[in-house]
């Protein structure tokens, strides 16, 4: 194997039609203009200087990492941002993957290998003009009515919700499509719901539903009977379900404590503790579940869902077991089960194919469709809640396809939704997704914006736990804007909350590339 080659640093640089600005971190095309990681572009500009050649492990840790021990999957994630960012300029498949030896970057045709040249500036500072006096228009139009939404959801809503500095009502009557849809199961299994309708209706929130079925849920043993009991355990825990995590645990216990194979109790705190990475835990539950008498083919077949993802090896072994229940479902005509794996389907798919680089932009404009259908289904169902986790996945494929206006656009619809059904995990997840979107697209005030209201979301929600990833983001968006002193003050606040395993490896990582104090 030839010696690689190491030609000296330039600021900018040419790959194909895409200027690579070094010195500021940016991919930039006529059409548009990207920011990106410094550790990516480090690891771009190592691929570059040995174009046409593979690159080791051992090289990236030389000349990227600083001969720092590195995990298999921090340098995976670089590899997969910078596909993504190429792929979002039209240049897809060039960083290859040779085994056993390392990552190839191949040149696009139109560009000759070794034209590694530097890019005069004014020439870099007159394709960001044409950028954003295309976008500026788009811009404005969505901030103003995301702002809107937004402001009205914090100065309104309930304490479980994003609270604002007040405590206003909530702005407007519940829908009964929301409120159908809160209680779908229950109502699908011929169970109670009456207690928390009347409730819901009557205070319009969430919270105060929540909490006052929980208030009650000792005085009213008196008058139900243990039956009875447990349905209404089980509409506090329908109401609760994404919205109290340590309510509704509370609720589906007493549940499996009085009824020991409720099928739906226990199926809920396998899901619960989960999606709470309590592994040991959602896998009792659900052997607990799939062990039981069911009550109907349905039953059956959604418990069999939630054992393919919880139970079952990583991805392949999720994705045939999710297939097998999936093509059950059909045959059987069970849609709101067949939506479901369907969803969850191409999910593990794109995970898949995401770890080998193994797919092309139809693959995408495939899942979307696929995605879509699962989305009509779910519509047609009157399943509100799970239309917009749905339209999540498709905004968030639509952003790795590289259509970031296409995904904030998608977002923006799904958060004015989302208010009416108060989910705090759910707002995160959107308001974070919008945070990273503008990040990318260098509208730092937008992307700082965004990614402190998913903060707030968090804190009100007390879901402190997930915190770290927000403030990551507030550090990459402190860096972008020249602030270096509020970057690290932010990644040592997230390193002193992140655990020391290697999941969190690339905080870590990105406090040394920042030279902050709290790398250690």
């Amino acid at each position: 194997m030839s010696e690689l080659r190491k030609p000296p640093m330039l600021a900018s640089t040419r790959l194909g039609d895409v200027i690579i600005d070094f010195a500021n971190y940016r991919l930039i095309s006529n059409k548009k203009q990207s920011k990106i990681e410094p550790r990516v572009m480090a690891v771009l500009q190592v691929l570059l200087d040995n174009a046409g050649e593979a690159v080791s492990r051992d090289t990236f840790i030389d000349e990227v990492w600083d001969g720092n021990a590195l995990s298999d999957d921090a340098l995976n994630r670089t590899i997969s941002i910078l596909r993504r960012e190429l792929r979002a300029f039209g240049y897809d498949g060039l960083v290859k993957t040779i085994p056993k030896r390392g990552y190839r970057l191949d040149y696009p045709d139109q560009t000759a290998p070794g034209a590694h040249e530097a890019v005069p500036d004014a020439e870099i500072e007159s394709e960001p003009r044409r950028y954003r006096a295309a976008i500026l228009g788009g811009i404005a139009a969505f901030v103003v009515a995301v702002i809107g939404g937004a402001a009205f959801w914090f100065s309104g809503s309930s304490g479980s919700a994003l609270a604002g500095e007040t405590d206003a009502p909530y702005h407007g009557e519940i829908s009964r499509v929301n409120i159908r849809s809160a209680f779908h199961e229950l109502q699908t299994r011929g169970m109670p719901t009456d207690i928390a309708v009347e409730a819901l209706v009557r205070t319009q929130s969430y919270d105060a539903a929540i909490q006052e079925l929980n208030a009650n849920r000792d005085s009213v043993i008196a008058t139900l009977s243990p039956q009875e009991y447990i349905g209404y355990l089980h509409q506090l825990g329908a109401l609760a379900f994404d919205r109290n995590l340590e309510l509704a645990v509370s609720a589906y216990r007493q549940i499996v404590q009085l009824s020991s194979e409720d099928t739906l109790a226990l199926t809920q705190l396998a899901r619960l503790y989960y999606a709470n990475g309590e592994m040991e835990l959602a896998q009792s539950y659900i052997t607990r579940a799939e062990a039981a008498e069911f009550g109907s083919e349905r039953e059956r077949l959604a418990v069999a869902m939630n054992a393919s993802i919880i139970t079952q090896p990583p991805l392949q072994g999720r994705i045939d077991a999710l297939r097998a229940v999936e093509a059950e479902a059909e045959a059987l005509g069970e849609s709101e089960i067949w939506a479901r794996t369907e969803s969850f389907l191409v999910n593990y798919e794109w995970l898949q194919a995401s770890q080998t680089d193994d797919f092309q932009d139809e693959d995408y404009a495939a899942w979307i469709t696929r995605l879509e259908a699962v989305r009509d289904a779910q519509m047609a169902l009157g399943l509100q809640h799970e239309v917009l986790r749905t339209r999540c996945q498709i905004a968030l494929m639509i952003s790795a396809a590289g259509d970031r206006r296409g995904a904030i656009a998608e977002y923006e619809e799904i958060l004015e939704l989302e208010v009416d059904l108060m989910r705090p995990h759910q707002m995160h997840v959107i308001l974070s997704n919008l945070a990273l979107l503008h990040m990318e697209l260098d509208e730092l005030e937008d992307a700082k914006m965004y990614n402190d209201l998913a903060l707030r979301s968090l804190r009100n929600a007390n879901l402190n736990g997930e915190l770290t990833h927000n403030w990551y983001l507030a550090a990459q968006i402190a860096d972008a804007s020249d602030d270096r002193v509020t970057a690290c003050s932010y990644m040592s606040t997230a390193l002193q909350a992140a655990s020391p395993d290697p999941g969190h490896d690339y905080l870590r990582d990105y406090a040394r590339e920042l030279s902050c104090e709290a790398a250690g």
